[in-house]
């Protein structure tokens, strides 16, 4: 019985450190879709603080630039300081294009939204990444 106990702990611990590593996938918040590829959280944290309400699928504007909009929500009691980068793709999946980290406040319980448009026309794709104030 002793032996079961120590496997399980042992499983149970391996579990728990392989889950620790990041880039962490941001979560829909109150169970909306989302294409939770394209949004990444560079810290645990803001995975846990931080949910999509609004993916609005990119689109073509003037000058053939892709167009992205997302809007996220701050589950947390307090406001959040973090910096977002985002990085526009090529069909290939290859970084065409990319912003350098610019800060953003997360009001505490209350939808932000997020938008900006590529420098090239020729991307496909984006990515958004988030992490802490740094």
């Amino acid at each position: 019985m002793k032996t079961i106990a120590g496997i399980l702990s042992i499983a149970v611990l391996a579990a728990a450190i392989a889950g620790c590593g990041g880039p962490w996938r941001m979560k829909p918040a109150d169970n909306k879709v989302m294409n939770s590829e394209r949004i990444v959280a560079v810290d645990s944290k803001v995975a846990s603080y931080l949910g999509v309400r609004t993916e609005v699928k990119p689109k073509r504007v003037a000058g053939d630039a892709l167009e992205v909009s997302v809007v996220l929500f701050n589950k947390k009691g307090s406001d959040l300081s973090c910096d977002v980068k985002w990085q526009f793709l090529n069909e290939d999946g290859a970084i065409k294009d990319e912003t350098g980290w610019q800060p953003v406040i997360f009001a505490a319980r209350t939808e932000t939204p997020l938008n900006t448009n590529s420098l090239s026309p020729d991307v496909s794709d984006y990515r958004l990444s988030i992490r802490l104030k740094r």
